[in-house]
C-alpha cells in the first residue's frame, strides 16, 4: 500500500532539476463584484508571494541560553497589473483606494471592513493542474506604484505595482489523494 509520504518521496526524487516555470498561476480576487474580479484577474502579470518567517525567541536558564521558534511573521504580497487603453484598470484601483479611505473615516475598527477582499492564488504545474493554492484573507492595498506614462510607449504597456497587506493565509497542497490545509 502506497502512503502519502511514499507519494511525496517519489515526486521529490522524480522532480527534474530544471527551474520551475515562472508565471504559471491563476489569481482571483474574492469578495468584490464578479465583473471587477474577472477584469483584475485578467490584468495580473506577475505575483511575488511574500516571504514567511518565524521570529525567534530567546530562552535561558542558569546553564544555557537557546533560541526557539516564535511568532509567525509574513511580509507583503506584490502584484503587477497590466493597464488597458480605456483607463478602466486605473479607475478600479483608485475606487478601491477611495473605498479604503472611506472605511478609515467611518471607523470600521474591530469589524470586517467593506473594502477588504481576498486573493486566491493557484500555482499550476506544466500540465496546468493546480498543485497548491494560497488564499490571502482580508486584503487591502498598502501601496500603489502607478506607471510612468512618459516612458511607456502605449497605455497597454503600462504596469501598476500593488503591495497588498493581509490578515492571514490559507495554504493548501493539492494532490490526487490528499489535501493539506494549514
Amino acid at each position: 500500500m502506497t502512503t502519502i509520504v511514499d507519494k511525496l518521496r517519489t515526486k521529490i526524487l522524480n522532480a527534474g532539476s530544471a527551474a520551475q516555470e515562472i508565471n504559471r498561476f491563476n489569481a482571483r480576487f474574492l469578495g468584490i463584484p464578479e465583473n471587477i474580479s474577472d477584469f483584475l484577474s485578467r490584468g495580473v502579470r506577475n505575483v511575488n508571494p511574500p516571504a514567511i518567517t518565524f521570529a525567534t525567541t530567546n530562552h535561558g536558564n542558569r546553564r544555557a541560553n537557546f533560541q526557539d521558534v516564535g511568532k509567525l511573521e509574513s511580509e507583503i504580497l506584490t502584484i503587477t497589473l497590466m493597464s488597458d487603453d480605456e483607463g478602466i484598470m486605473d479607475g478600479i484601483i483608485m475606487s478601491q483606494i477611495f473605498r479604503q479611505k472611506g472605511d478609515e473615516i467611518s471607523g470600521f475598527e474591530g469589524t470586517k471592513s467593506q473594502s477588504k477582499f481576498d486573493i486566491k492564488l493557484e500555482i499550476l504545474n506544466t500540465n496546468s493542474k493546480v498543485v497548491r493554492s494560497e488564499t490571502y484573507r482580508n486584503c487591502f492595498i498598502a501601496t500603489l506604484q502607478k506607471p510612468d506614462l512618459e516612458n511607456t510607449q502605449a497605455a497597454t504597456n503600462a504596469l501598476y505595482t500593488l503591495t497588498i497587506q493581509y490578515d492571514s493565509i490559507d495554504y493548501s497542497i493539492e494532490d490526487e489523494s490528499f489535501v493539506l490545509t494549514s
